[in-house]
C-alpha cells in the first residue's frame, strides 16, 4: 500500500544539527522534530488529502532471503506508485531511502 499526500502532513524542523547528529550517533535515536499546524505542531496539517492505494499482497518465497524479498517489495511499491501518481498529482519519480 502507498499513501499519497502523507508526506505533506508534517514537516521536519531544520536546525540544531549538532545535537541531532549527537543523539543519532551516540544514542541511535532519529532526532526528527515533526511540525504540523502552526498553533499546535503535534496535530497534522488537517487540510491535506490522503489517498491510500492498495496493491496485491506479496509473500516471501520458499528459501528467499531478506534482501531478495526487500528488492521484490520495493519493485511492487514503485509499480503501485507509478500506476496512481498521475491520478493523485504526485511527483514523476518516487524517492525511496
Amino acid at each position: 500500500m502507498y499513501a499519497f499526500g502523507e508526506n505533506r502532513l508534517y514537516s521536519n524542523v531544520q536546525g540544531g544539527w549538532w545535537w541531532r547528529f549527537l543523539l543519532n550517533s551516540k544514542a541511535g535515536l532519529p532526532a526528527i522534530v515533526p511540525w504540523g499546524l502552526w498553533w499546535c505542531p503535534l496535530l497534522p496539517r488537517c487540510r491535506e488529502k490522503i489517498h491510500v492505494v492498495v496493491g496485491t499482497a506479496i509473500a516471501p518465497l520458499d528459501g528467499e532471503g531478506v534482501d531478495a524479498f526487500h528488492t521484490r517489495y520495493i519493485k511492487h511499491v514503485e509499480a503501485l506508485y507509478d500506476r496512481y501518481k498521475v491520478q493523485y498529482g504526485a511527483s514523476p519519480t518516487l524517492e525511496l531511502w
